[in-house]
């Protein structure tokens, strides 16, 4: 169920998902060392450090991996933490990328641009005792 919702939130906008993103980010450390537990960790690492050098294309498939048959049966483990970390980047991303102006900030930018709180702060040196 939680692999179907993490994917799910892949196709949806980051405005859905970044409500999400502080359980997602306390969920990710516990998928990471729940996923190096598993019996397929090391094969899985071992074949993650082989892609370049095979010249694998970047999009490839952890299930289709040859992999021995009681390690395939964790491979979703890793895809779901892989999903999530795809999530959360997403929503970093979103945040990199500048909000939109909200209707309360487009009302006062006027005030913003004003002559009267264009220069911040006054800071004189003799009144900066008495603040």
């Amino acid at each position: 169920m939680l692999s179907q919702l993490l994917h799910s939130l892949l196709m949806l906008p980051v405005s859905v998902s970044r409500p999400l993103m502080l359980c997602l980010l306390a969920l990710l450390p516990e998928l990471d060392q729940l996923n190096r537990l598993l019996p397929a960790a090391a094969l899985l690492d071992e074949h993650e450090l082989e892609w370049p050098l095979q010249g694998a294309p970047s999009n490839v498939e952890p299930s289709a991996l040859p992999l021995p048959q009681p390690a395939k049966g964790w491979v979703w483990l890793v895809d779901l933490e892989r999903c999530c970390s795809l999530v959360i980047g997403r929503c970093l991303a979103g945040m990199l990328a500048w909000i939109p102006m909200s209707k309360e900030e487009r009302e006062t930018s006027g005030w913003m641009v004003s002559r009267l709180l264009s220069n911040g702060l006054e800071t004189n040196t003799n009144h900066l005792g008495m603040l």
